[in-house]
C-alpha cells in the first residue's frame, strides 16, 4: 500500500499512543531502535 515509503517501518502506533502506561516499556524499547534524528522527534512529541 505504501510503496513510496522506502524508510524502515517504525513503531508509530506506540509513539502515537503514549497515553497507556502499559506501552511505557515498549515505548522505551522502541526508542532504542529509532535513529537519533527520529528519537529527537519522539522526545519532542512526548
Amino acid at each position: 500500500m505504501f510503496q513510496q515509503d522506502t524508510r524502515p517501518v517504525l513503531p508509530k502506533v506506540v509513539v502515537t499512543q503514549p497515553s497507556s502506561n502499559d506501552l511505557q516499556p515498549s515505548l522505551t524499547a522502541s526508542v532504542e531502535t529509532i535513529p537519533v534524528g527520529e528519537k529527537k522527534k519522539c522526545c519532542t512529541i512526548l
